[in-house]
């Protein structure tokens, strides 16, 4: 029955084309005596649209313009009376001249977000699919992801080819015509295209290669306008309003005329065969009906047999897959209750099947801190199905069986059984990833604390440079000033003031630079209480008003031979790392003193050689450190502040300089009962104990010479005034403000250069490399280099090597006398050695 009355339904179709053409002669005979009533066109528009877009608009065998939308218009001109001057040309000249102001109208154009700051646009009128065509030899195509690498065929000023672009495809050729890009297709040019759907399917069936080449789903769905400048309202108006007079009749009979009627064959014919069928059919289920039921029910009891015998293999499979799963998967009914327990669960809570079935959840495995939340949840889930955790991915802590803390990742679903909720969840033990995850998240805060100390450094480093220098020249004139200034004259008072506050500046620079770990490590001998005492003041800033800083020298200490600089190091890392212990304000004490070790006492297993010692301890009575922390306190990182806070490299750095300068660092502590960091510094023997500025003012008087130094230095203050100072000790000097001047002078002086004294970093030239340079005139100069920048930056200039001569600025004129006199010395004293 159903046949007979599909065949009925066709018969009814075949008469349509026949209504359709007798009401199309209808319209069009009224359209012609409509057309022939009106007025003459009273003005002209032109439009320019695609010439190559079957069966849009195309361009015949005569190169007449063609097609869907040219139909359109010439039924549009006979509505509104307005001539419609119609110009087909390749789509990106249509574009171009259109732009130009050389038509009014543009057709068969997609809406971007480009073409709407030029254009103002009709509603469309068709929906067009753009996809990818490929060669049928290629595989692996689905859409313009997969065309990426493959040279992509395009029309030129398409909106396809920013679509295209968008993906990531940017090999591609452009064609003027749709046309010609498929006969490229065809003679193998191309193997990648995109051509609107209905122009593609028109020639690659003209050509007769459709069968070669397969297509993507669309790229994109593209509408046609019409549109016109931006602007023109009143001409889109007029134009929208011509196309809503054209009815869905005369549309339908323009889309017939150029995509043609389904073929249909003579109508008594189909009818008879029709009615046959029938016939026969019901002859057939008269026969077969009787037959057929008793057929049904064996069938269905076979199918009952295979359905059961399926769900038993299904049910037998699903254990063997949740069996051997490595996640847990746990099923609890609407109280909580365990109703399946599979063996990875056992693995990662520890409890044996048995021993959880039937059993609370909540009781074994929860957290007590979340058990009374996951309580309050069950409620509401028994009820509706529905909770926080329901189709989520969670984080949760849970117990083991043995009682230690798990963290787990928790999905979890719900299923309706027997008009009851119940839950199942998959849960994955990521307790060691945690524990990765959080090393990590460590380590990357402590780099960018690192990183923080660098970037400090960096511009500490910079600052020194030009202070120095300045320093320098205060220094070096406040100095000459002195010498020429009588012991009674008023004014030597306020030199001496300016003198020791330049001397008191130069330290600032130095104690910033051993903050930031970026000082020159250069040992003398120093009277350890003098230099805490320089530091104090630095200290009581760092620390704060709330802590208090006790100051307790030892009598008479021994010298020690050390950069003070590390000293300053060392007392900043142990002030802070005590102010930090003492959260709510405490006391800090520091002590120096001698201490002689000899074979009796624990000298041997604390690692100190028996001998004479200055010692230097900190104290404090903050939180104190049991022995878990004391064991790993001078490890690179290990810090027991809050993220943020510290490094963790400050006491390994401590332990660093103590060792490095032969010495022991012990500590002691306990919890809540402060702590004591006690260093000790081998004492330094030697006759050569003078006050630094009792040996400047010997060097002064008594490190003068006649020998001929040649002088660069790009900072005119420090070159002037470095020039006075060794004029004065009596040595002839050739200045130099640049490398050049200096190779200069260095090539055209006839006499012997003894010394050069040069700057490390130069804008043409380092020191170095000139001194190296200069070699080849004056074989038998000696070198001596000087420098404000801290020693990370000099270091690699190879500046800090031991056979190196150093001189660090800012530097006094006693400073210099002496190391300009060594450096000579020395080298008269080598060239006596050689002789002999």
């Amino acid at each position: 029955m159903h046949r007979h009355s599909r065949r009925i339904a066709m018969s009814g179709l075949h008469i349509l084309p026949v209504l359709f053409l007798l009401s199309s002669c209808f319209v069009q005979g009224g359209m012609t005596q409509a057309a022939d009533r009106q007025q003459a066109p009273i003005r002209t528009i032109k439009v320019v649209m695609d010439n190559n877009y079957p069966p849009y608009s195309f361009l015949g065998g005569e190169g007449v313009l063609q097609g869907i939308v040219v139909d359109q218009w010439r039924l549009w001109q006979r509505k509104t009376g307005i001539r419609a001057e119609l110009t087909g040309l390749e789509w990106a000249e249509a574009q171009r001249r259109m732009a130009a102001g050389e038509f009014d109208v543009i057709d068969t154009i997609f809406r971007n977000e480009k073409r709407e700051k030029l254009y103002d646009f009709t509603r469309p009128y068709a929906d067009i699919a753009v996809p990818l065509f490929f060669h049928a030899d290629i595989s692996g195509i689905s859409g313009p992801e997969d065309a990426v690498g493959f040279m992509v065929a395009a029309k030129a000023g398409g909106n396809v080819l920013d679509v295209l672009r968008r993906h990531g495809i940017t090999d591609i050729v452009e064609y003027p015509s749709y046309e010609k890009i498929v006969e490229a297709a065809r003679d193998g040019r191309v193997k990648v295209f995109t051509v609107d759907r209905p122009p593609a399917l028109y020639y690659l069936h003209k050509m007769g290669i459709l069968h070669r080449f397969r297509e993507t789903p669309p790229l994109y769905n593209g509408e046609f306008h019409r549109a016109v400048k931006k602007g023109n309202l009143s001409l889109l108006a007029e134009v929208q309003k011509g196309f809503d007079l054209i009815s869905e009749q005369e549309q339908r009979q323009i889309d017939r005329k150029w995509r043609g009627l389904p073929l249909l064959g003579p109508e008594w014919t189909r009818t008879l065969l029709l009615g046959a069928a029938l016939v026969c059919l019901l002859v057939l289920c008269l026969f077969f009906w009787n037959y057929g039921l008793r057929k049904a029910v064996a069938r269905r009891t076979r199918e009952l047999k295979i359905s059961e015998e399926g769900l038993r293999q299904s049910e037998s499979r699903m254990r063997a897959v949740t069996n051997a799963a490595m996640d847990a998967i746990v099923m609890v009914d609407h109280r909580g209750m365990i109703s399946y327990w599979n063996p990875a669960a056992e693995s990662i809570f520890g409890y044996a099947s048995e021993e959880v079935l039937h059993r609370d959840l909540h009781q074994l495995i929860a957290d007590q801190r979340d058990r009374a939340a996951h309580r309050e949840n069950l409620v509401h889930f028994s009820r509706t199905g529905q909770g926080n955790a329901v189709g989520r991915m969670l984080e949760l802590r849970a117990r083991h069986k043995n009682g230690h803390e798990i963290v787990i990742e928790l999905s979890l679903s719900a299923i309706r059984v027997k008009d009851e909720w119940h839950a199942v969840g998959i849960a994955r033990d990521i307790t060691e990833r945690k524990q990765l995850e959080n090393e990590r998240k460590k380590l990357q805060e402590q780099l960018v604390q690192s990183q923080k100390m660098e970037a400090i450094g960096t511009l500490a480093g910079g600052v020194a440079h030009d202070f120095n220098n300045m320093l320098g020249v205060i220094l070096g004139y406040t100095e000459m000033a002195l010498a020429r200034t009588a012991t009674a004259d008023p004014l030597r008072d306020c030199l001496q003031r300016v003198y020791d506050a330049a001397r008191r500046s130069a330290d600032i620079t130095r104690q910033l630079l051993a903050f930031a770990r970026k000082q020159t490590v250069m040992p003398k001998v120093l009277d350890l209480n003098k230099t805490v005492e320089g530091l104090l003041g630095m200290l009581e800033r760092l620390i704060g008003e709330d802590v208090e800083l006790l100051w307790q020298p030892g009598a008479a200490v021994w010298p020690v031979l050390m950069d003070s600089s590390q000293i300053d190091q060392i007392l900043v890392n142990l002030c802070i790392n005590a102010r930090d212990a003492m959260a709510g304000g405490g006391r800090i004490i520091i002590r120096t003193g001698n201490v002689v070790r000899d074979e009796g006492d624990d000298s041997r297993q604390a690692g100190l050689v028996p001998g004479e010692y200055v010692l230097l301890s900190v104290s404090d009575n903050g939180c104190g450190m049991d022995q878990e922390t004391l064991s790993h306190l001078f490890e690179p990182f290990f810090t027991t502040k809050a993220m943020g806070r510290g490094t963790g490299l400050g006491l390994a750095t401590l332990y660093g300089i103590v060792k490095q300068n032969k010495g022991m660092v012990a500590v002691s502590s306990e919890p809540g009962q402060g702590t004591t960091f006690t260093m000790h510094f081998p004492r330094y023997r030697s006759g050569h104990e003078e006050g630094e500025r009792a040996e400047e003012e010997r060097a002064m008087a008594t490190a003068h010479g006649s020998e001929t130094i040649l002088l660069v230095e790009d900072e005119p203050s420090v070159l002037q005034l470095t020039k006075e100072m060794l004029a004065l000790l009596g040595y002839t000097v050739l200045p130099a403000a640049t490398p050049a001047e200096a190779i200069y002078l260095a090539r055209e002086h006839e006499g012997t250069i003894h010394l050069l004294l040069s700057d490390v970093i130069m804008p043409e030239m380092n020191g170095r490399d000139l001194a190296t340079h200069l070699s080849a005139f004056h074989p038998r100069m000696v070198w001596l280099f000087m420098s404000g920048y801290p020693a990370d930056v000099i270091a690699h200039r190879g500046v800090l090597d031991t056979h190196v001569h150093f001189i660090q600025k800012p530097f006094t004129a006693g400073m210099l006398a002496a190391k300009v006199r060594a450096v000579l010395d020395g080298a008269d004293s080598a060239a006596n050695l050689g002789k002999t």
